[in-house]
């Protein structure tokens, strides 16, 4: 079983744990600084990406799931 899933994890849990963070910082990098990221903390990514309809790379979030599930 994952450490982190995108679906259940909420964001705060994922930018709080620095292995997570760093795999986030890397595929994702435009997440954790967008002027709006406050009011998703308690939101999975999945959720988030939901609500910025288009903003997720389909392969970029494919790599998050991937590298996430490793840890």
């Amino acid at each position: 079983m994952a450490t982190y899933d995108l679906s259940t994890t909420p964001l705060r849990v994922l930018l709080d744990a620095p292995d997570a963070r760093a795999v986030i910082d890397e595929l994702l990098p435009e997440l954790p600084e967008h002027p709006m990221i406050q009011m998703a903390y308690g939101m999975s990514v999945d959720s988030v990406l939901a609500f910025a309809a288009g903003a997720g790379d389909p392969e970029r979030v494919t790599a998050l799931r991937d590298a996430l599930n490793r840890l």
